[in-house]
């Protein structure tokens, strides 16, 4: 904490000589007033378009001139900006960006050419029917909560703003207390310390706390919403209340969210994609603010599946409430998500995102280390009873954009929902199955670089090695001179469909037993084809390099190619 109230954090990483630098301000579109809505966005827009030392566009050019990137991104809880840029031009980048967030000018001409381009960006995601989804759920589950009204505001509300209010919403908010500081890379403590003392100096003044947010009530009976338009195919999504980002039952929900949804070997897509076709896409999360949030399973369809569809995805959600899950279903779950972990680390950028969420969202970033150690006491119990506590099937709100033909009526899918909360299964007896011991993830400091290895192979191919110890990862890499530049009229885009194919089995593994020794070892595998090559890649944590180097080498050595995966 610096003498003025801002929040720094400083973490040398010197692997590369790359930093970036993130300042996060807690204000987001759920603190803005009636009148304000988009607000929090604008500004997002607006800091960077000219300050008292700079004018419009010459921010961005400092920083493009360093060979560096910068942006910004605004959510329900926070806005973001963010740089990334060699790290001799740290100074350059902590002035460019404390200058921005200090100092912003607000320039009238600016303002109303940003409105515009606000606007330009509502009409465009009317345009995306994913978005629009999104929209029609959030506001279906939060009647009372800001988390109902849409980050970017309307195109109604942007276009009333005025500069005199704009800079009322910035003095109130963007005051040192409220703000938080994220320098990650190949730079010094003292030196970030010293820069971030001497630019973020704000005037000073008095800063009030966010108001209460109004609690969003209880849902008593499900709800849909269903709105028909000329699309090709559908999207539907079904969702009930979470718990907040610090609340201890948001591990168990994640892991359940995977076993429901996550990935080839998961429920959802074995159900509905794999054996029935009744859905093109499906997938599961949690998604945990700092208020309570929503569990929500996603589905893209053909309008005829529909009543299918939503009655399969209900079923499987609502086994989680009456049945354990398994022992191997677990632990797949909790790699899972200790890769995550472990993967937002392999970047600078990712490694100050965890950073400035974890600080400004959770009060601090010794959050992520509990939330590791609830993962590691996960039992099917403890599931199964996180799910009774929170997927309830009277509170479930189901929204859904549909083609105009053959799709049902939003009072059947209102049925739907009905009948499965009344057909609430009893609960399944304990298994008596004894839970793998999983120790939480603790992160190593991190060692300097190894060099590049390469090692002719006797086939003929050639082998590298880097080796790279500032996270706990391994990355495979297999390359072929192939792709585009190899088809003609006769086989065009059979490089991809071999993409496809090399992470569907082998002549030892079938399709789902792949995924799910991958993501056993909390990775992945695929493949890839450009225009120049052919490719497999995999990830996973470094702990399992002998099981997941002999999958890797499986795929590429002894491919299955099954007649009923290629039709698929």
């Amino acid at each position: 904490m610096l003498p003025n109230g801002l929040t720094l954090l400083v973490e040398e990483n010197h692997a590369a000589p790359v930093v970036a630098i993130q300042v996060w301000v807690r204000v987001g579109s759920a603190d803005e007033r009636a009148d304000e809505a988009g607000l929090a966005h604008l500004h997002e827009h607006m800091l960077f378009k000219g300050t008292a030392r700079r004018g419009p566009g010459e921010i961005a050019r400092t920083i493009e001139a360093c060979g560096g990137e910068i942006n910004a991104w605004t959510s329900f809880d926070q806005t973001v900006y963010h740089v990334v840029l060699a790290s001799q031009f740290f100074a350059e980048g902590m002035d460019v960006l404390a200058d921005a967030v200090t100092s912003a000018a607000f320039d009238p001409g600016e303002l109303q050419r940003e409105i515009e381009v606000v606007c330009e960006e509502i009409k465009r995601s009317m345009d995306s029917p994913t978005r629009k989804l999104s929209r029609e759920l959030f506001a279906s589950a939060f009647s009372r909560h800001p988390y109902g009204k849409p980050v970017i505001g309307t195109e109604e509300s942007v276009r009333g703003f005025r500069r005199e209010g704009i800079l009322r919403f910035y003095r109130r908010w963007y005051k040192p207390e409220n703000t938080v500081v994220i320098v990650v890379g190949d730079v010094r403590e003292a030196e970030a310390v010293r820069l971030a003392q001497k630019l973020f100096a704000w005037p000073p003044g008095p800063f009030e706390p966010a108001p209460a947010r109004p609690a969003e009530p209880h849902r008593e009976v499900p709800l849909a919403r269903l709105r028909k338009e000329p699309l090709k195919e559908g999207y539907l999504s079904i969702a009930w209340p979470s718990p907040p980002l610090v609340h201890e039952d948001v591990a168990a929900l994640d892991a359940l969210a995977i076993v429901l949804g996550h990935g080839e070997a998961s429920r959802l897509h074995r159900a509905m994609k794999r054996d029935r076709l009744l859905c093109t896409e499906v997938q599961a999360s949690c998604y945990t603010p700092v208020d309570p949030g929503l569990t929500i399973v996603g589905l893209t369809l053909q309008p005829a599946n529909a009543r299918g569809a939503v009655r399969e995805a209900l079923a499987q959600t609502y086994r989680l409430r009456s049945e354990e899950v398994t022992a191997e279903e677990l632990s797949i779950a909790c790699r899972l998500l200790e890769g995550d972990a472990v993967y937002q680390r392999e970047t600078v950028q990712g490694q100050a995102r965890k950073l400035g969420f974890y600080q400004s969202s959770a009060s601090g970033v010794e959050f992520e280390q509990r939330y590791l150690e609830q993962v590691a006491r996960l039992t099917p119990v403890r599931l199964r009873d996180a799910a009774e506590r929170w997927i309830d099937p009277s509170a479930a709100v189901l929204a859904a954009l549909l083609p105009e033909q053959n799709a049902p009526s939003e009072g059947e899918l209102l049925e739907l929902l009905e009948e499965a909360a009344r057909q609430r299964r009893p609960r399944a007896p304990s298994s008596s199955a004894v839970p793998e011991k999983r120790a939480p993830v603790r992160f190593a400091e991190h060692p300097k670089t190894g060099p590049l290895l390469r090692e002719e192979l006797p086939g003929g191919g050639v082998l590298l090695i880097k080796e790279e110890r500032a996270v706990p990862l391994v990355a495979l890499r297999a390359a072929w001179r192939g792709g585009l530049r190899a088809e003609d009229a006769s086989n065009a885009g059979i490089n991809m469909l071999l993409a496809r194919l090399v992470s569907k089995g082998t002549q030892t593994r079938t399709a789902e037993r792949l995924v799910r020794e991958m993501e056993a070892m909390g990775g992945s595998i695929g493949g890839n084809a450009g225009r120049n090559s052919f490719g497999l890649r995999a990830e996973f944590l470094s702990r399992h390099l002998a099981e997941g180097f002999d999958v890797f080498a499986d795929a590429i050595s002894a491919p299955a190619f099954h007649p009923e995966e290629v039709q698929r």
